[in-house]
């Protein structure tokens, strides 16, 4: 419901997944998917980020060793500002699952929010090399190099963004830091 229904249709799936979610939790009240679930709806269908962090919280609780959880708790805890704990969890399921380009591409916003360019990039380097076709990678790099002021490279990287909008809206925003204001 979330990347591709849209309004009644996508509010059916919303609720077909809660009534889900809820048999779930009855079926299996201590298994920490169930919690994940749980947040992930609480997060994304009831905006409540507050909720959706204790059920990621206890998901967590019941498998610590799981980079899945561990990237919904990080993402929770980015959401509600808290950065430093975000990247440390992230770097935490990279360790749990050192091939998984989507832990990479989440490290790289709290590195980006606390001013650490270049271990964003080599964040964002290290996914290009797991799956070079993997979305938003080139975003993210052209952010870097936006933020570092870089406009050549910003350009560069903006249009190898394949994805359809993500790719137009970072040429738009490369084109803002170059210097010649025409251009621009």
């Amino acid at each position: 419901g979330e990347f591709v229904l849209t309004g009644d249709a996508q509010q059916q799936a919303y609720a077909q997944a809660r009534v889900a979610s809820d048999k779930a939790q009855l079926l299996a009240p201590d298994a920490a998917m169930t919690h994940a679930v749980r947040g992930y709806l609480l997060a994304v269908v009831d905006n409540d980020p507050v909720g959706a962090q204790a059920e990621y919280q206890r998901a967590y609780t019941l498998a610590p060793n799981n980079g899945g959880i561990m990237n919904s708790l990080a993402i929770g805890y980015q959401t509600l500002g808290q950065l430093q704990p975000a990247a440390d969890l992230f770097r935490k399921a990279i360790a749990t699952d050192p091939l998984s380009p989507n832990f990479y591409t989440n490290l790289t916003l709290p590195l980006l929010a606390e001013g650490q360019f270049d271990a964003a990039e080599q964040t964002t380097r290290q996914a290009l090399t797991l799956q070079p076709d993997y979305p938003y990678l080139y975003t993210d790099l052209a952010q870097i190099d936006i933020l570092r002021g870089d406009a050549a490279a910003a350009m560069r990287d903006a249009k190898q963004e394949t994805n359809p909008e993500n790719g137009p809206a970072m040429r738009a925003m490369a084109q803002q830091i170059n210097p010649d204001p025409k251009q621009a």
